[in-house]
Protein backbone atom coordinates (compact mmCIF):
# COMPACT_ATOMS: atom_id res chain seq x y z
CA UNK A 1 0.00 0.00 0.00
CA UNK A 2 1.22 3.57 -0.81
CA UNK A 3 0.69 5.89 2.45
CA UNK A 4 0.44 9.68 1.09
CA UNK A 5 0.68 12.40 3.83
CA UNK A 6 -0.31 16.16 2.57
CA UNK A 7 0.37 18.99 5.03
CA UNK A 8 -1.12 22.59 4.19
CA UNK A 9 -0.95 25.38 6.62
CA UNK A 10 -4.50 26.91 7.89
CA UNK A 11 -4.65 28.99 4.69
CA UNK A 12 -4.89 25.77 2.86
CA UNK A 13 -1.24 26.43 1.41
CA UNK A 14 0.65 23.31 0.42
CA UNK A 15 3.96 22.98 2.66
CA UNK A 16 5.00 19.45 2.21
CA UNK A 17 3.86 15.82 0.76
CA UNK A 18 4.97 12.40 1.47
CA UNK A 19 4.23 8.37 -0.20
CA UNK A 20 5.99 5.99 0.84
CA UNK A 21 5.22 1.97 -0.42
CA UNK A 22 4.31 0.18 -3.34
CA UNK A 23 0.88 -0.26 -4.71
CA UNK A 24 1.26 -3.93 -5.80
CA UNK A 25 -1.65 -3.49 -8.08
CA UNK A 26 0.26 -4.77 -10.81
CA UNK A 27 3.78 -5.74 -11.56
CA UNK A 28 7.19 -3.82 -10.90
CA UNK A 29 7.17 -1.32 -13.90
CA UNK A 30 3.32 -1.43 -14.98
CA UNK A 31 1.21 -0.30 -11.98
CA UNK A 32 -1.28 1.93 -13.26
CA UNK A 33 -1.95 2.84 -9.09
CA UNK A 34 2.36 3.52 -8.26
CA UNK A 35 2.10 5.60 -11.81
CA UNK A 36 -0.61 7.71 -10.78
CA UNK A 37 0.55 8.85 -7.48
CA UNK A 38 4.23 9.15 -9.26
CA UNK A 39 2.70 11.23 -11.85
CA UNK A 40 0.60 13.90 -9.38
CA UNK A 41 3.29 13.93 -7.29
CA UNK A 42 6.03 14.81 -10.06
CA UNK A 43 3.41 17.43 -11.83
CA UNK A 44 3.01 19.12 -8.70
CA UNK A 45 6.70 19.48 -7.43
CA UNK A 46 7.83 20.25 -11.37
CA UNK A 47 5.46 23.01 -11.49
CA UNK A 48 6.09 24.61 -7.82
CA UNK A 49 9.76 24.65 -8.87
CA UNK A 50 9.13 27.00 -11.95
CA UNK A 51 7.73 29.80 -9.60
CA UNK A 52 10.91 31.24 -8.56
CA UNK A 53 9.45 32.68 -5.14
CA UNK A 54 9.49 29.56 -4.28
CA UNK A 55 11.81 27.30 -2.42
CA UNK A 56 11.28 23.33 -2.86
CA UNK A 57 12.99 20.58 -1.93
CA UNK A 58 12.78 17.03 -3.29
CA UNK A 59 13.98 13.73 -2.17
CA UNK A 60 13.33 10.25 -3.33
CA UNK A 61 15.87 8.46 -1.74
CA UNK A 62 15.04 4.76 -3.03
CA UNK A 63 12.26 3.35 -4.95
CA UNK A 64 9.32 3.85 -3.34
CA UNK A 65 10.10 6.65 -0.97
CA UNK A 66 9.12 10.23 -2.07
CA UNK A 67 8.69 13.68 -0.15
CA UNK A 68 9.07 17.30 -0.91
CA UNK A 69 8.65 20.46 1.12
CA UNK A 70 7.90 24.12 0.13
CA UNK A 71 10.50 26.10 2.32
CA UNK A 72 10.07 29.76 3.48
CA UNK A 73 7.30 32.10 4.47
CA UNK A 74 5.06 33.27 1.78
CA UNK A 75 3.25 36.51 2.09
CA UNK A 76 0.10 37.69 0.27
CA UNK A 77 2.60 40.17 -1.46
CA UNK A 78 3.78 37.20 -3.75
CA UNK A 79 0.22 36.30 -4.88
CA UNK A 80 2.37 34.06 -7.88
CA UNK A 81 3.27 31.90 -5.39
CA UNK A 82 0.41 31.96 -3.31
CA UNK A 83 -1.79 30.53 -5.73
CA UNK A 84 0.69 27.79 -7.17
CA UNK A 85 0.75 26.83 -3.46
CA UNK A 86 -3.15 26.94 -3.39
CA UNK A 87 -3.33 25.15 -6.81
CA UNK A 88 -0.95 22.44 -5.68
CA UNK A 89 -2.93 21.73 -2.94
CA UNK A 90 -6.30 21.19 -4.36
CA UNK A 91 -4.48 19.26 -7.85
CA UNK A 92 -2.92 17.16 -4.98
CA UNK A 93 -5.78 16.58 -2.70
CA UNK A 94 -8.08 15.68 -5.34
CA UNK A 95 -6.21 13.67 -7.18
CA UNK A 96 -4.20 11.38 -4.42
CA UNK A 97 -8.26 11.55 -2.62
CA UNK A 98 -9.76 10.50 -5.95
CA UNK A 99 -6.81 7.53 -6.35
CA UNK A 100 -7.70 6.49 -2.72
CA UNK A 101 -11.34 6.20 -3.30
CA UNK A 102 -11.34 4.50 -6.32
CA UNK A 103 -8.14 2.10 -5.44
CA UNK A 104 -8.87 1.76 -1.32
CA UNK A 105 -6.67 -1.44 -1.15
CA UNK A 106 -3.66 0.32 -2.76
CA UNK A 107 -3.74 3.69 -1.52
CA UNK A 108 -3.96 5.90 1.94
CA UNK A 109 -4.61 9.34 1.85
CA UNK A 110 -4.00 11.39 4.74
CA UNK A 111 -4.21 15.27 5.21
CA UNK A 112 -2.73 17.63 8.11
CA UNK A 113 -3.12 20.92 9.00
CA UNK A 114 0.23 22.12 10.07
CA UNK A 115 1.55 25.68 11.49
Amino acid sequence: MIVVQLSRDSQGLLRACSAAGHAGCGSKGSDIVCSAVTVLLRTAVRSLLDIPELSVTAHAPERGCFDFCVHGIVSDKQNKAVYALKYAQVFLSRGLSDLAAEYPEYVLFQEQIVE
